[in-house]
């Protein structure tokens, strides 16, 4: 007869120990190793998006962030200050135009934008972008004229946009002439060569057997002899 009071051996109660996987020196159990992936993948989707990598936008976005947050802070302080004044003022003290001078001028000390600044900014944007579209106009045009075909240097907009920007030139004829000056006048004392040897005279007196003078030149009529030498076709 088994003893009412004999001790019994609990069975074994151990739970199962949950395998682990194992990465390079690591281990994972497979619920931790998930959440790791899910983040490498949300972290990679993030890269791709913004075309950054995490480490660099993290900063970006802290910085933005605290950029925000001083916004904020700088508005809470202008609003209950403009509460303040205006409570203390009695209104028919001040007309509406002062009370709108105060609120800009306010505004500005606490590093607010106003409607005025806004469409100052844009005018600004507007007037440069209409800038920048006839200056490359005007480029566009030079690179036509000046294509080097003549021997004269090649108008490039960009070295010229660049020649513009380290000299301070605004016009990009001139920057251009600065830039090739030493070549631009190597071109035309040859083409002044060709000039004189094409023979460019001109007949003095009506008759007789006179040697035909040479035409001096000058700059009003520099061009033309150019002009005549070049369309003067080689023997």
């Amino acid at each position: 007869m088994t003893d009412f009071f004999e001790d019994k051996t609990p069975e074994s109660t151990e739970e199962a120990e949950v395998e682990k996987i194992k990465i390079g020196e690591e281990e994972f159990d497979p619920e931790e190793l998930s959440g790791i992936i899910a983040k490498g993948r949300w972290a990679n989707e993030v890269e791709t998006k913004q075309n950054t990598k995490l480490d660099k936008l993290m900063p970006e976005y802290t910085k933005a962030t605290q950029r925000l947050k001083d916004y904020e802070e700088k508005e809470k302080v202008w609003n209950e200050a403009q509460e303040k004044k205006l409570s203390e003022t009695p209104q028919n003290e001040l007309s509406e135009e002062e009370l709108v001078r105060q609120t800009k001028l306010q505004a500005k000390k606490f590093g607010l934008i106003t409607v005025d600044d806004i469409d100052q900014y844009v005018t600004q944007r507007i007037n440069s972008v209409q800038q920048a579209n006839e200056l490359l106009e005007e480029c566009k045009g030079m690179e036509k004229e000046y294509g080097g075909e003549d021997g004269r240097p090649k108008f490039e907009t960009e070295e010229i946009l660049k020649h513009m920007q380290e000299t301070g030139i605004k016009s990009p004829l001139k920057a251009w002439k600065d830039k090739y000056e030493e070549q631009i006048d190597k071109w035309k004392e040859d083409q002044l060569g060709k000039a004189k040897k094409s023979g460019l005279y001109t007949e003095t007196g009506s008759s007789g057997n006179h040697e035909p003078s040479p035409v001096k030149l000058t700059k009003s009529n520099l061009q033309d002899a150019l002009t005549e030498a070049l369309n003067t076709p080689r023997e």
